[in-house]
């Protein structure tokens, strides 16, 4: 009688342990125990399953719906434990998943383990490619960095003497190179060597006779090139030409604005058109968005005021593309420093599909009710950039180019990258 109670107390116990083990897809003995990142427990075979007849493939728990990562390996400790207390009973059972050929107890696992072999060769590749981009980054920044460090400070004290100096000291090669950076008059330079036009003539000389000098025939040049000299006339000196020669005339002003319209476009157009009106603003309109698109803007003249449709277009267009803006701008003045204003180009049409891949995210994931955390990061950005407008002038000349460089040759490599990661990432 003794016998007999404590065996039955042996099978009760050992169903009780055995419940324990319960894969809770199958709600079986557990067969090749896999434990995913959440804590939940499934058979491997189960798992297999669950993920093959996913469309598409979704590294999910079964039980909780939890994404797990990397690729789950058996619970080799748990498996023994499983075997050790019910080893015929799990061997019974590897039996009968094997002899069941609806389920395809092998094909899906060797299926399985294919795929997952397949997605670590796809991580490591990926990891490589990213260390390896990583090391050229880095070189590449390093001989950017000594690069600038051994020449940017000389060549920029002379862009802005000659940006800076007067007319009257000008030579018949300063009165060329000015002809050369309005555009359309880069064949006349020839005729300002060869008869020495200097910057005393420049000044002194009527413009009817500059022309037959210079042999501007074409109406429309010779509008212009009255335009421009009387604007010659009235400062005295010439005004900046290119980007390098407004950096070295506005440092501040310039890292700003590269900043500001690389993180907040739209806000730091309202800050032009508040603040730089006349000399940034009007002509950054009237490129982007002019009267008749065959109209050549003269920047050393007094732009006429936009018109209602200008200022309508150029509205609708900066809410919706200011990248795409500014990359118009940096085209239309890509004469000058062709390299440069390819790169910010190249810069603008990075940030064009990153910020239309957050809209689209924002449209199918529901992300736009995070209204307040975008504004709040637009705030924070604003008063950075205040601040740091408020401080450059402490800051050594060398941080200020650093940073300067940092947004035009660095922010797009940063770019692609990150673009790479959206489209070329390897699921986890």
């Amino acid at each position: 009688m003794l016998r007999k109670n404590t065996s039955r107390m042996e099978v009760h116990q050992q169903n009780d342990s055995e419940e324990e083990f319960v894969c809770p897809v199958c709600l079986l003995l557990l067969l090749d125990p896999t434990t995913l990142n959440c804590g939940h427990t499934v058979c491997r075979g189960c798992l297999a399953g669950w993920y093959l007849s996913s469309q598409p493939r979704r590294q999910e728990c079964p039980t909780c719906r939890q994404k797990w990562l990397g690729s789950p390996q058996i619970n080799t400790m748990l498996r023994n434990v499983v075997e050790r207390l019910h080893g015929e009973r799990s061997a019974e059972r590897r039996r009968e998943m094997e002899a069941n050929e609806a389920f395809n107890y092998k094909g899906n696992l060797e299926k399985f383990e294919m795929e997952m072999k397949q997605q670590r060769t796809s991580r490591l590749q990926h990891r490589e490619r990213m260390f390896f981009c990583s090391g050229m980054t880095v070189a590449i920044t390093a001989v950017l960095v000594v690069y600038l460090f051994m020449n940017g400070s000389s060549s920029s004290s002379e862009i802005k003497t000659r940006a800076d100096m007067p007319v009257a000291t000008w030579k018949s090669l300063d009165v060329a190179d000015w002809l050369v950076s309005l555009g359309w008059a880069r064949h006349y330079s020839e005729f300002a060597e060869q008869y020495d036009v200097d910057g005393r003539v420049l000044l002194r000389m009527e413009a009817l006779k500059l022309m037959e000098l210079l042999n501007i025939t074409e109406g429309g040049h010779r509008s212009a090139f009255e335009l421009a000299v009387s604007s010659l006339r009235e400062s005295g000196l010439r005004m900046p030409q290119t980007m390098w020669e407004y950096r070295a005339l506005y440092p501040g002003r310039c890292l700003y604005l590269s900043q500001g319209l690389k993180d907040i476009p739209r806000l730091t157009a309202v800050y032009l058109w508040l603040f730089h009106y006349e000399d940034i603003f009007l002509p950054f309109l009237h490129t982007t968005v002019p009267r008749h698109w065959d109209e050549e803007l003269q920047f050393a003249s007094t732009l006429p005021s936009p018109s209602l449709k200008q200022n309508v277009m150029f509205l609708a267009m900066m809410l919706v593309f200011p990248y795409g803006m500014m990359g118009l701008f940096a085209w239309s003045l890509r004469a000058a420093h062709t390299l440069t204003h390819l790169v910010v180009m190249y810069n603008c049409l990075l940030h064009t599909v990153l910020e239309l891949n957050f809209v689209s995210s924002c449209i199918v994931n529901g992300r736009w009710r995070q209204w307040r955390q975008a504004l709040g990061y637009q705030v924070s950005r604003v008063v950075m950039l205040g601040v740091f407008f408020c401080a450059w002038p402490i800051l050594p000349s060398f941080i200020c180019s650093g940073l300067l460089y940092y947004n035009l040759y660095y922010t797009p490599m940063m770019l692609t990258r990150e673009i790479y990661n959206i489209c070329f990432r390897p699921r986890q």
